[in-house]
């Protein structure tokens, strides 16, 4: 096994399996759209949706991070339609796979930016692993959400989800190292 881990690799393959997630996975269900017979705005539906998964991946459940990652590029496409009603409300899939290959791209860039930084940090103040700081971020831009402040220059719904990537592609390498350690325990 390659100990090497390549994490523009995983970033594009986590894009494609968000892709597939996109594809397959509606915006709702008529169900969802409906409560006790009042229509519900599309962005209400995926907002419940998010809810809901950041609560299942909050708890370990990290399965429910691709699912997640779909729902706010859902989210961040059709944000500003977020007044019209659901029925109006109409996010091609081709743009929501076109929205998650801007997401791979933007984090390529990063990673050629700013050398890998996110997965392999330098650890001069925080001494926390890659997942605990990559988690850390994402409470910051969940915490900037919840309190309506951006600036202007910034997209916090992209950056969020550029977190979540790095947050899966850490879990995989995270994984990957534990199961190399339990391979080689007693070989060396």
């Amino acid at each position: 096994m390659n100990t090497e881990f390549d994490a523009q690799a995983a970033i594009i393959d986590i894009g494609k399996a968000v892709e597939e997630q996109l594809q397959t996975g509606g915006a709702g269900t008529p169900d969802d759209i409906c409560i006790f017979g009042k229509p519900r705005s599309l962005s209400s539906v995926i907002r419940s949706r998010i809810d809901a998964s950041i609560a299942t991946v909050i708890s370990g459940n990290y399965e429910h991070i691709v699912p997640l990652i779909a729902d706010l590029i859902v989210l961040w496409q059709i944000a500003p339609q977020d007044d019209k009603p659901f029925e109006l409300v109409y996010a091609p899939k081709a743009t929501l796979v076109r929205a998650c290959q801007d997401i791979v791209k933007f984090l390529l860039d990063k990673n050629r930016k700013y050398g890998n930084s996110a997965l392999e940090p330098k650890r001069i103040f925080s001494k926390a692993d890659a997942v605990e700081q990559i988690k850390v971020r994402i409470d910051d831009k969940l915490s900037r959400l919840m309190n309506k402040q951006g600036d202007e220059d910034e997209d916090v719904l992209k950056d969020l989800i550029g977190y979540l990537f790095l947050l899966k592609v850490a879990l995989y390498r995270q994984s990957e190292l534990h199961a190399f350690a339990q391979m080689t325990h007693g070989l060396i």
